[in-house]
């Protein structure tokens, strides 16, 4: 909202007017406000509290008054400000507007709010020389208890600072309604409705199934209809729970309880509202009209979370946290609740009882190459010895590049035959590599390209930057080999160069094993695959795939190249070449994980098996952590897959992609 001259001019003069008179005017104007990038400031806000405990956001309180703008584009440490955080925070509402304390009733009114001098709880008190607070109690004997931010201090001076004040009724102009609590009740109330009994926290109602959790029967305030209707659906996020007896401490985040592994990440120890265990395992009840649905199991989308001690800020999508680096690219700054750098590290653990489990995992960006650096960054630290860049809209070279590279611990970053994307220069900065090898010819990784990697090198050097290449698709794959296999490897793996699915499989077994991954047509076996495959002797091959990928001809005549080195056939014998196929591609990949790994994998990874990139960065990630990528559909999971999950039984799931690659509605 951009405001025209004149209209600034008359804030400014309305601001003058009324600090003159010695009252608590805020301003707010959107035109002034700044572009933050995240990096740059470290954003800590404090999670929400009782009622008569000052919640407002370090981030803004902790900064000289009116030096900076909240997420409302009201200045801090201003009556207006602490309104809008608490509306947002216990409310649950948005501000529809911005203005002076002074001209909130008339906005309201204008947007079909109610103004009157009826106070409830969650209504906001508004004086007409320019002030507002929030409404905490409406207390007997006709007084109200608010709560507010830069109040008149004794002297007339005003202080930004938080007051807690308890006034007759009548004392303010009048009370807005935008939104209000309605019910009366405070965190840690006990409440009955319609023959339940709940514990509030954090304005909504958590089921108490088991007095013998709070040490006996408790005092209940009976909630009418009205009352009912007027709690949150969810605790407000920032809202501090402690399971009982398990005595474990919960920040809720979008709904869901991520788990508090020191109170150093919420600044120190915080009041917290007992709950039952039962609460945290019956979170995500699926029946809308079940007594456990007041807790989801996963955050909401688009809620925001800053990471402690490592001060990193992610944004909610699909219950996964995805990584923020600047807040204009979601629309500003935003409210964040504090949780651990632990519960960001344990995301997409499995076991339902866990208390790390209501976090998804998903390495993702918005688009291929912003993925690519996503997953490079979940593994690799800086000062990595090489990095392998490829062709990210094309996948010969990188699915053999991905078996070297998982083999050597190495990344492989995905860019255009013409230029290096934004997302993999900050990575490769990251990275400053010993050295980059490029995958591919010209065609493929432009001259210019490889040029301008040795500027991300450690050296800064192009003599830093190499390339592996060949004639064609096969010729590179023969090639990557030659570069990173020595002779006599236990085992070669064969795949279609055509098409990519059965390579992407097999590109994480072949780096954990140390292994090559060769590609053949279906129909034949190319002069250069055939010298590599005299040079590296293999003991045995495995063909990846049915016979319409690679044919039997081909692999019969594979065995000619094997030694028969650790499987005890003769050189040359049939037996040296097997085959892991299965009916489609998906069969395949199940097949070619049944055959490597053991159940109790520490991560599956998953990746869209109709598309390919995503999976080419993963599959070096993968290979170098000797775990398993299973390939699916972009919106279920195909039986076959499902079936190797239930044998594996990873202990987390990682998902590769946005949401487009993979749906988290297929999610576990």
């Amino acid at each position: 909202m951009i405001q025209d001259t004149r209209t600034r001019k008359a804030i400014r003069r309305r601001e003058r007017l009324v600090h003159r008179l010695g009252l608590g005017l805020t301003r707010g104007l959107a035109g002034l406000v700044t572009v933050v990038v995240l990096a740059a400031s470290a954003l800590v806000f404090a999670p929400a509290a009782n009622a008569g405990t000052d919640d407002y956001p370090a981030q803004w309180k902790n900064v000289p008054i009116d030096s900076t703008f909240d997420t409302w584009r009201e200045y801090n440490r201003e009556c207006t400000s602490f309104v809008a955080w608490r509306l947002h925070s216990r409310n649950g509402f948005e501000m529809p507007f911005y203005n002076d304390a002074t001209g909130w009733a008339d906005d309201a009114r204008a947007r079909g709010y109610t103004v009157d001098m009826n106070p409830t709880v969650g209504s906001v008190a508004w004086w007409a020389y320019g002030h507002l607070a929030w409404v905490e109690s409406v207390n007997a004997g006709g007084t109200v208890t608010v709560e507010a931010y830069n109040w008149r201090t004794a002297t007339g001076a005003h202080d930004g600072a938080y007051h807690e004040s308890t006034y007759s009724v009548s004392a303010p102009s009048g009370y807005i309604h935008f939104k209000d609590s309605g019910s009366g009740v405070h965190s840690g109330d006990f409440v009955s409705y319609r023959g339940d009994v709940y514990r509030i926290a954090g304005g909504a109602p958590i089921y108490v199934s088991n007095w013998a959790t709070f040490g006996g029967a408790k005092p209940t305030i009976a909630l009418s209809d009205a009352l009912w209707a007027g709690l949150r659906t969810y605790p407000a996020d920032g809202t501090l729970v402690a399971a009982q007896p398990s005595q474990q401490v919960f920040t809720i985040v979008g709904g869901a309880p991520l788990y508090i592994s020191n109170w150093s990440i919420v600044g120190g120890g915080k009041p917290t509202v007992s709950i039952g265990d039962d609460n945290i395992q019956n979170a995500g009840a699926a029946d809308a009209a079940s007594p456990w649905n007041h807790l989801r199991f996963h955050p909401s989308d688009g809620t925001f979370v800053s990471a402690q001690p490592s001060q990193r800020v992610y944004q909610i999508t699909g219950g996964a946290p995805s990584p923020v680096t600047d807040w204009a690219a979601v629309g500003g700054i935003q409210p964040v609740t504090n949780v651990g750098d632990d519960a960001i590290a344990n995301a997409g653990t499995l076991d339902r009882n866990s208390r790390w489990s209501h976090l998804r995992a998903r390495l993702s960006g918005t688009d291929r190459f912003e993925t690519s650096a996503a997953i490079s960054a979940s593994r690799f630290a800086p000062g990595a010895a090489i990095v392998y860049v490829a062709n990210g809209l094309n996948f010969p070279d990188a699915l053999s590049g991905a078996a070297l590279a998982g083999s050597q611990g190495s990344p492989v970053l995905l860019v255009t035959a013409d230029g290096i994307p934004a997302s993999i220069a900050t990575e490769l900065t990251r990275l400053k590599p010993g050295r980059i090898v490029v995958l591919g010819g010209e065609t493929s990784v432009g001259a210019s390209v490889a040029t301008a990697l040795g500027a991300f090198t450690a050296g800064g050097s192009t003599a830093a930057v190499s390339r592996v290449a060949g004639a064609d698709r096969y010729e590179t794959s023969a090639a990557i080999s030659a570069s990173g296999f020595a002779p006599a490897r236990p085992v070669v793996y064969v795949a279609n160069g055509a098409n990519f699915p059965d390579a992407l499989s097999a590109a994480p077994v072949a780096g954990s094993q140390g292994a090559p991954v060769l590609l053949v047509p279906a129909d034949g076996i190319p002069v250069a695959i055939a010298s590599e495959l005299s040079r590296l002797k293999p003991g045995r091959i495995v063909v990846l795939g049915g016979e319409t990928s690679v044919g039997t001809p081909v692999a019969s005549q594979l065995a000619a190249f094997t030694t028969g080195a650790g499987v005890g056939g003769g050189a040359g014998a049939a037996g040296n070449v097997s085959r892991i196929a299965g009916a489609d591609r998906f069969a395949t990949s199940a097949a070619i994980s049944a055959a490597s790994f053991a159940p109790g994998v520490p991560v599956v990874y998953l990746a869209n098996g109709t598309n390919f990139p995503d999976a080419l960065s993963g599959a070096a990630v993968a290979g170098d952590t000797d775990v398993p990528i299973l390939l699916v559909a972009a919106d279920s999971i195909p039986a076959v897959i499902q079936a190797e999950l239930t044998r594996l039984r990873p202990g987390k799931i990682v998902v590769l992609g946005g949401e487009n690659s993979v749906n988290s509605a297929i999610l576990p």
